[in-house]
């Protein structure tokens, strides 16, 4: 940790000021799919530039977008990111992992033909039928774009790898594109970053053609980049991470569900039907997301402290980005609790009760930012 760089992260807010405060700050490789929650990669920046050096391991056990991961690979940070839902992985790896036009191009050849010659699943037939919250999907889509979601999903449910990042890639560009309220988007007018009910005329849209527009402009964005060839991405549970996680870190720099968030699994509810999910994984996602079992209680963390504890070095910082809200004051409930194995460093909080909603009608109940500083003792 550098004292002095904390200390002015504190009175200054450099991501507040100049360049660092504006919206599209950072690579657009951040923008590769909308994502309602994620950290400001500009905050990232300099989370990083505290508490690690060049040449060091941080890990963000909930690395969602991968917006923390991203910025450690470009800072010449070796990343180690984990999520639990395959959007959140597909993001991570097609950010920081190996692509190449060639990989991401045949993946795109191989929809193509799937596309030509494949007909509709009973399944995704099925959970297009029971998969309704907003407004039913078929009201999203043009009747002949939609038949080509539909099979596109049988493609990418029956081609999934995780670990490939060009597949990851082509993925990610393809839950970006379901829906929004630009050109880009293959739905009628809702909203990028949460399906609201559709508007205005069910146009025809090629599906290959918005795909590989949105790959290969995120591929140019990529290419730019001087990312670390040294990087892990996990699919694991927090609460199981130590068993995965293959290399100790120097420090952990995360941002988890903030207190009383939206379900993340609902608010994307499309991007995860489309992922392979029907409605009986819906209503069992409270068994594992944080999000649904931190409403149980705080005491959450004493288990992800616990397993979090072997994945860090003695004496590394584990840092906390999390939020307050009207109801409950995150960063309080968190510092009154005794994890065993860590001692607390510090707690500074910072409002945004004036940030942008960006036309999210549920968003802005959080008022403050709070930074919370641990040391693995």
């Amino acid at each position: 940790m550098n004292q002095k760089k904390w200390t002015y992260f504190k009175d200054c807010l450099p991501h507040k000021n100049g360049e660092f405060s504006k919206r599209n700050w950072g690579t657009q490789l951040h923008s590769l799919c909308s994502y309602q929650g994620k950290i400001k990669p500009s905050i990232a920046y300099h989370l990083l530039e505290i508490f690690s050096k060049k040449g060091e391991i941080v890990s963000d056990p909930f690395s969602g977008s991968g917006t923390i991961p991203l910025e450690a690979s470009i800072a010449g940070r070796i990343p180690i990111a984990n999520d639990l839902s395959d959007m959140a992985v597909a993001l991570t790896n097609a950010k920081i992992g190996v692509t190449s036009n060639q990989g991401c191009e045949k993946i795109i050849e191989d929809l193509e033909k799937w596309l030509a010659k494949r007909k509709i699943s009973k399944k995704t037939k099925k959970d297009t039928n029971n998969v309704s919250f907003n407004k039913n999907i078929s009201e999203y889509f043009e009747s002949e774009t939609l038949s080509s979601i539909l099979k596109a999903r049988d493609y990418f449910i029956e081609s999934k790898d995780l670990e490939d990042a060009n597949w990851c890639l082509v993925f990610s560009s393809m839950l970006h594109i379901l829906h929004g309220n630009r050109p880009y988007a293959l739905s009628r007018r809702s909203h990028p970053l949460t399906p609201y009910a559709p508007s205005g005329d069910f146009i025809k849209k090629d599906l290959i053609n918005h795909l590989q527009t949105k790959v290969f402009k995120s591929l140019s964005y990529k290419q730019k980049l001087p990312l670390n060839k040294e990087f892990e991405v996990i699919q694991e549970n927090v609460l199981s991470i130590s068993k995965a996680q293959k290399r100790v870190a120097d420090c952990i720099i995360t941002s988890p569900p903030f207190a009383s968030s939206t379900r993340f699994y609902m608010t994307n509810w499309m991007r995860f039907w489309f992922s392979g999910w029907g409605i009986d994984d819906f209503n069992d996602a409270k068994k594992s997301f944080i999000e649904s079992k931190k409403k149980e209680g705080m005491n959450i963390y004493k288990d992800i402290f616990l397993e979090l504890k072997p994945t860090l070095k003695t004496g590394g910082n584990l840092v906390l980005h999390v939020g307050k809200n009207s109801k409950v004051d995150m960063g309080a409930k968190l510092i009154e609790i005794d994890f065993p194995g860590f001692s607390f460093v510090d707690k500074f909080t910072e409002s945004v009760a004036f940030s942008e909603k960006h036309g999210v009608k549920d968003k802005g109940s959080t008022v403050a930012h709070q930074y919370i500083v641990y040391e693995n003792s």
